[in-house]
């Protein structure tokens, strides 16, 4: 926050959320119209579908996402699940840009030997 009252700012918009955020929706994805731009946000709502659809979300308990920007954490993110989302990383920089995702737990690991940062294809 910024301007003459940042602290005012903080509070007002802390107390929007609390009041907002406390109402689980049923299914976001009916009050959003989330677009499917690429194929890693079309495995983000599977995810989230087979999350939605179970008989009881006690059957699962977390989602486990393994990224190298956050774009998949962040994905998930986006629809609210009531479970939490451990996004694991080698960035301390992604890792801190994930904190303000609802939702997201991120978790740095030390990169293994030889590993250079892309993607095995």
């Amino acid at each position: 926050a910024s301007g003459s009252y940042p602290y005012l700012a903080v509070k007002l918009l802390a107390k929007t959320v609390s009041f907002h955020e406390k109402i689980p929706f049923k299914d976001i994805r009916l009050l959003h119209n989330f677009h499917i731009r690429d194929l890693e946000e079309l495995m983000c709502d599977a995810a989230y579908n087979v999350y939605h659809k179970s008989d009881s979300h006690n059957s699962i308990s977390a989602f486990v996402v393994f990224s190298n920007t956050g774009k998949t954490a962040r994905n998930i993110s986006r629809y609210r699940a009531q479970i939490p989302i451990y996004a694991v990383t080698f960035s301390e920089h992604v890792a801190n840009s994930l904190t303000m995702n609802y939702g997201i737990y991120p978790v740095v690991m030390p990169k293994p030997n030889g590993h250079n940062g892309q993607d095995r294809k």
